[in-house]
């Protein structure tokens, strides 16, 4: 990139005519060899780990956005429409809910986690996945009846939404007791802070229509992440 005179960047939303760069994480465990998220005798070939695993994932969801959408600018993706999601849903091999399974061989099943943007951290995203399912399997947790239509356009009110900004992300972090638990006060009450300070800058800086990217935004975060 610096041989062609450009610059390369992860920031999530540059512009109208960009596309926007998000993050999948795909988790699965293993045992002595074996996959344990698949079991061939149940009728979804969806192990009783899995699904404690994926209730803890499901439970502690809009808690872990916070780490999904670190920023001003990554919440800018969560339109519906797009690929990021909007709901607190999950389904088989669904596209447009939040965490997606796929159990057609026991090789692959796997919990795909289709949150995250391309600038979130991708440890801090992989901690608060397992201490959900952690949680999940240590309470036999069960996930919610899977979602099985299009998850984008759902009208409000009727299915569980993801927090849509640092604001409400960061609260539903810090009343989430299994997260807050696996993360410790100390590391709650900075990263919280951190946000709402982020948040703050913002609409003290950016004087533009909060639904275009702001020159803030494009200052801060281009060549920094």
């Amino acid at each position: 990139a610096d041989d062609l005179d450009r610059s390369v960047t992860f920031m999530p939303v540059c512009g109208d005519d960009m596309f926007v760069a998000g993050i999948h994480v795909n988790i699965s465990l293993r045992a002595n060899g074996s996959n344990v998220f698949y079991d061939e005798a149940t009728e979804n070939r969806q192990s009783a780990v899995m699904r404690s695993f994926l209730g803890g994932v499901m439970q502690t969801l809009q808690g872990a956005v916070t780490f999904a959408y670190p920023t001003v600018n990554s919440c800018r993706r969560m339109a519906d429409i797009s690929s990021a999601p909007t709901m607190a849903l999950w389904g088989e091999n669904n596209k447009t809910v939040a965490v997606r399974t796929l159990t057609r061989d026991r090789n692959s099943a796997r919990i795909e986690y289709r949150i995250p943007s391309g600038d979130s951290n991708v440890y801090l995203v992989i901690a608060a996945l397992l201490a959900g399912g952690i949680a999940g399997i240590e309470g036999s947790i069960e996930p919610p009846e899977p979602f099985n239509a299009m998850g984008w356009s759902l009208p409000g009110g009727e299915y569980p939404e993801l927090p849509r900004n640092l604001l409400s992300a960061s609260e539903a972090f810090a009343s989430d007791a299994t997260l807050t638990a696996a993360f410790g006060h100390d590391f709650v009450t900075h990263w919280t802070g951190s946000r709402r300070s982020e948040w703050w800058q913002y609409h003290n800086a950016a004087m533009q229509p909060e639904d275009e990217v702001s020159d803030w935004e494009l200052d801060r975060y281009f060549d920094a992440i």
